[in-house]
């Protein structure tokens, strides 16, 4: 190991490299890294022909930066502070040892190691003669393509987003949490590494929460309750009803509202509403205490691994007004069979006069791309009722004839449910 070049004559230089102690925000930062590896290339005097990263949940960045000499490659363990990297390049136009340099100076590296190979030694080979190979083809110098993408994993499933820039938002509180700006579905939320909404889907999830309820029952809604929504999007949505007198959103951590404030200002903005009464609390405890009672409850916040707390439906039950109604997100049925066939067991054992029923929303960026949500209605599905949205008439997804079509269940879905019963 060494941390100087050597001089032997090569066809190619292949520096292997271990970056040590380094700080562990900037090796979990597909964006910073991703700048770091292509300004050490520019450096080095290389020319970039392509650059694509990713960032996989929880922590760890892999990526590699093409270039016309070779390639830089590097991942990382921001959980130990270390960091592999490659640089290899040809000729002599480009110095492997200033990329090199210049990233552990980029990435605060207290501590690097160094080996240095040298690839295809000129007095152990034979030049051919190639012509026929490239008579017919004239060289092509490409615009360099950039790419950064951020991979959620959990047990059965991998989704990759492609996003860009640095992140619009970053904290850690009670839970890691993220905005991404991606490619294809504008800003995303992410919480502990797992993507919770997009910019493009967030009005379907949150419009398809709220307007189903509401919209089934059967008289005019004056308190509501909102498990989770720091982020304003359900109520941004409750906010078209005019008789609603006070919508209060407990929410568990407050750094979900302060990233919606700067991704999502339009639905942080209605949490500032006269009408809104925000609590910082976790939901079951908070339901454990609370004296009021509520005509709509949504539910929005996901079960921990596929299942809500034990009691969780119990203290749900002890809050709903006589003749209220409940819509409960369900996750994935597709991905989480059990869980969903659990969840709405448990919602049916604590609410035996009620009807029980699931409906589906299309949303392409959350897991297999179809969601589910329970609707709890002492008188089963209501078809919509001509209740009127105040501003805007029409919403982004939702319509009379989608609340009906979202309660035509597949045939898996339905057979779900009948084993639950």
């Amino acid at each position: 190991m060494s941390d100087s070049p050597s001089a032997t004559s090569s066809l190619g230089r292949h520096l292997l490299v271990e970056l040590f102690d380094c700080p562990a925000e900037r090796l979990n930062d597909v964006a910073a890294v991703q700048l770091a590896m292509e300004q050490a290339a520019i450096a080095s005097g290389a020319t970039i022909i392509n650059s694509t990263f990713h960032h996989f949940a929880p922590v760890g960045v892999s990526g590699v930066v093409v270039i016309q000499e070779s390639h830089l490659a590097l991942h990382t363990w921001p959980e130990y502070g270390f960091a592999a990297l490659d640089v290899f390049t040809c000729g002599d136009s480009v110095d492997p040892w200033v990329a090199y340099h210049h990233l552990k100076s980029t990435l605060e590296v207290r501590e690097g190691a160094t080996h240095e190979l040298r690839r295809g030694t000129p007095d152990q080979l034979s030049r051919q003669e190639i012509d026929h190979l490239t008579r017919h083809t004239k060289p092509q110098i490409s615009e360099m393509r950039r790419e950064a993408w951020f991979t959620e994993r959990r047990q059965d499933l991998a989704v990759s987003l492609r996003h860009e820039g640095p992140k619009l938002f970053a904290a850690k509180g009670r839970q890691r949490v993220e905005v991404i700006r991606t490619t294809g579905f504008g800003a995303a939320l992410v919480l502990d590494g797992e993507v919770v909404m997009t910019e493009q889907d967030g009005p379907v999830y949150h419009e398809m929460l709220v307007h189903v309820p509401l919209q089934a029952l059967s008289h005019s809604p004056q308190r509501v309750l909102v498990l989770g929504g720091g982020d304003g999007g359900a109520a941004k949505e409750l906010a078209r009803y005019s008789e609603i007198e006070q919508i209060t959103v407990v929410e568990y951590d407050p750094q979900v509202r302060e990233a919606a404030r700067v991704a999502f200002p339009s639905q942080a903005k209605a949490l500032e509403s006269d009408r809104v009464c925000w609590v910082e609390a976790e939901g079951l405890q908070w339901l454990k205490t609370a004296q009021d009672t509520f005509d709509v409850i949504l539910v929005d916040t996901p079960a921990h691994e596929g299942a809500y707390p034990a009691g969780f439906f119990e203290a749900l039950a002890s809050v709903l007004a006589p003749e209220g109604v409940l819509s409960i997100q369900s996750g994935s049925p597709s991905l989480r069979q059990a869980e969903f066939a659990r969840t709405v067991q448990e919602a049916r054992a604590n609410f035996p006069t009620y009807q029980v029923e699931p409906y589906l929303a299309h949303l392409p960026s959350y897991p297999t791309g179809i969601w589910s949500y329970l609707l709890l209605s002492p008188e089963g599905i209501a078809h919509p009722l001509d209740r009127q949205f105040e501003g805007d008439q029409l919403a982004y997804y939702y319509n009379k004839e989608v609340h009906r079509a979202a309660f035509a269940l597949p045939n898996f879905v339905r057979q779900l449910i009948r084993t639950t019963k």
